[in-house]
């Protein structure tokens, strides 16, 4: 058995507020770094996702899951019967689906265009139909960054995703921004890095979800961001594998000031907040587009800092 005093010198000392300390179970974010941990202690006091936009879910259960592929057709450009695009955590990115240009896995198959008509999900489940047909947002269920797609009823999310459904009042766009961004992308790695899993995936479900800080802006800010969302949508509309780093890197600008951060907080945040794909995936037109939003080279690796590693929790 190893004691306290069989550990040697203190590497890191941090100093928490017991109220702080003992109302939370996930401790392994309070021994982080001590700029790392500022700046989570800086948001605690921002209200919570939950607080604006309660109804966040799953979108399917185990059971369903199965059952929901029984119901899966290819969608062959003739279909009169109204139905919902079925897209899953390989065919969700930042702000829109890839539903159609690359392969669906479900449950071991593979789908080109998979869809479910409605009158067949509304036997399996009301809940489920309604969800389907209302403005949403899905996130990606095991992913490097958060990835967050504004849906306005098209899309059926497929299993282990989670879907926050809009309320009427609070812009279902300007969370979408919030959550796309650098800056809580970096703030989820580093308030559960104790979750995360092999290659440094992000564990997500509904339960974390629901904790993120959502900063109320100011009415011009909200409808800035919401300008720069449309934009990002226009394009990914005419081409869904469209760069629009320059409008989300603004985004991600006006975040910073939503979350007070400083210049070096700023640093921090970007550099966690971009995380890389793992060596062996940094291929494709996709992740052509992280490396560009990242700031990286078309050869470059990765960020080789062990700071920047520690604070991503890759190292």
């Amino acid at each position: 058995m190893t004691t306290m005093a069989e550990l040697g010198t203190t590497s890191r000392c941090n100093r928490i507020l017991p109220s702080t300390f003992y109302s939370d179970i996930l401790w392994g974010r309070y021994f982080q770094d001590p700029e790392t941990l500022n700046i989570l202690i800086k948001s605690n006091p921002i209200p919570r996702l939950e607080h604006f936009l309660p109804d966040i879910s799953g979108a399917a259960t185990v059971s369903e899951a199965y059952e929901l592929k029984e119901l899966i057709r290819e969608y062959r450009g003739n279909e009169k019967k109204p139905f919902r695009k079925l897209v899953n955590t390989g065919t969700i990115d930042p702000y829109c689906s890839l539903w159609g240009l690359r392969p669906t896995r479900y449950l071991k198959d593979s789908y080109t265009a998979p869809i479910v008509l409605d009158s067949d999900l509304g036997k399996l489940s009301s809940v489920r139909l309604h969800q389907a047909q209302s403005h949403k947002i899905i996130i990606g269920g095991m992913t490097l960054v958060l990835e967050c797609l504004y849906d306005e009823g098209e899309c059926l999310a497929g299993k282990s995703t989670v879907i926050i459904l809009s309320n009427g009042r609070t812009s279902l766009k300007y969370v979408t921004a919030l959550l796309n961004s650098s800056f809580i992308s970096f703030w989820y790695r580093a308030s559960y890095n104790t979750l995360c899993l092999a290659g440094g995936y992000l564990r997500i479900s509904r339960n974390e979800i629901k904790t993120i800080p959502i900063a109320e802006a100011p009415k011009p800010v909200e409808a800035k961001v919401t300008v720069l969302v449309d934009r990002i949508l226009a394009a990914k509309r005419r081409d869904p594998e469209a760069d629009t780093t320059t409008f989300e890197r603004e985004i991600d600008q006006l975040v910073y000031e939503l979350y007070d951060l400083t210049p070096d907080e700023i640093a921090i945040a970007a550099a966690a907040g971009r995380s890389p794909p793992p060596r062996g995936e940094w291929r494709g037109t996709r992740c052509r587009r992280r490396r560009r939003a990242a700031g990286w080279g078309a050869r470059d690796g990765p960020p080789r800092s062990p700071s920047a590693r520690e604070r991503c929790g890759a190292g």
